[in-house]
């Protein structure tokens, strides 16, 4: 898989929006809880948005979605994501579901890029995607006073497991590097953390997937994915997969969310 740069970042933010003030209105108690999804072509997406179900195809009221750089909040539709989605469109609902209201999400995605050269926080090229991420978040944060970053999901790694990461270390270290620097950036030191373990070819793919499994953070969980359906590529997900992977994030989501409360409650 060589390294390009489509950069059709995607990102979708969902909140509730007042009319006059232009800030998010947060049904229920406290500030709109916002989402990060980031990482690589499996979280941007493959899955055919003519295939998704007549419930999922309307615009979702619970969600809204800006695209980058854009400051105009709207329902999450996926008939204007172009030809394809991520895991933004089940991962949403199902997140808006469990805690009882409206949900955001804030998301970029880029194919082919590795955590070694792309995503590595201790890069000073501004160029690079972690510094695009943190720096797109913090603005709407700023912007945005009625939101707060309550967890992130992160599909990522085929890249590293082909060309990159050859020990265990040279992925973990630099995947706690990330969540270290994105709950710092965030202003959520126990932000909740789900990675997608990879699920494809390449020479390095058992040290990623360790990696991936062996992470030494608090409220940081893994999810499996080689039971997803995927494309003729044996790489990227169908739209089914796409599906029952945003659900498999936020069902573990939920349940970091959940011990979280219960331990603050104690």
């Amino acid at each position: 898989m060589a390294i390009f740069f489509s950069f059709s970042l995607a990102l979708a933010f969902a909140v509730a929006v007042a009319a006059a003030a232009g800030e998010p209105e947060a049904a229920g108690d406290g500030p709109m809880p916002v989402f990060v999804l980031a990482g690589q072509s499996n979280m941007e997406g493959a899955g055919q948005v003519a295939e998704l179900p007549a419930e999922l195809s309307a615009p979702h009221k619970d969600a809204l979605f800006v695209r980058f750089w854009d400051t105009q909040f709207k329902p999450l539709d996926p008939a204007k994501l172009g030809k394809h989605f991520g895991p933004e469109v089940s991962f949403g609902d199902e997140m808006a579901k469990g805690l009882k209201r409206p949900v955001g999400m804030i998301k970029l995605a880029v194919g082919g890029t590795s955590i070694e050269q792309h995503w590595n926080p201790a890069s000073e090229d501004k160029r690079g995607l972690y510094k695009r991420l943190t720096g797109y978040v913090t603005g709407i944060q700023a912007k945005q006073k009625n939101v707060k970053v309550v967890g992130m999901i992160w599909m990522q790694g085929e890249a590293d497991a082909k060309y990159h990461s050859k020990t265990v270390e040279q992925y973990r270290d630099k995947l706690e590097a990330l969540i270290d620097g994105c709950r710092k950036e965030f202003g959520n030191p126990d932000m909740p953390f789900v990675c997608g373990r990879v699920n494809c070819a390449g020479q390095y793919i058992k040290q990623v997937r360790e990696a991936q499994e062996t992470v030494k953070r608090k409220n940081y969980a893994w999810i499996d994915c080689d039971g997803l359906e995927k494309g003729k590529d044996d790489l990227h997900y169908t739209a089914k997969g796409q599906l029952e992977l945003g659900k498999n994030f936020a069902k573990a989501m939920l349940k970091l969310i959940e011990e979280q409360e219960k331990g603050a409650a104690k």
